[in-house]
């Protein structure tokens, strides 16, 4: 059907890795580990419905492509946040 993928599917994609290592990582490093995933995914689901919700209803004139950028520089940040939390964690 598509010959490429486009640079937003892969920066989404990327994203999405992330994020999904960084659970792992943390289900693996952390003492109550349910617990710590089950915050980190009701957080992400929490500013993600909103990124949605600006997506779909105030992305007109290219603003939706920009909601979506900013949704997956929060995602990304959130597992960098969640990795080096892990690593600090598994330091002491």
């Amino acid at each position: 059907m598509y010959d490429r993928i486009s640079e937003d599917n892969v920066l989404f994609l990327f994203v999405v890795i992330l994020f999904l290592l960084s659970i792992l990582f943390l289900l693996f490093t952390s003492k109550s580990s349910f617990k710590v995933v089950t915050i980190s995914i009701f957080i992400v689901i929490i500013y993600s419905s909103y990124f949605v919700y600006l997506i779909k209803y105030e992305g007109k004139f290219g603003s939706g492509f920009l909601w979506l950028f900013y949704w997956e520089i929060m995602v990304a940040v959130h597992s960098i946040i969640n990795i080096v939390l892990a690593i600090l964690r598994k330091v002491r």
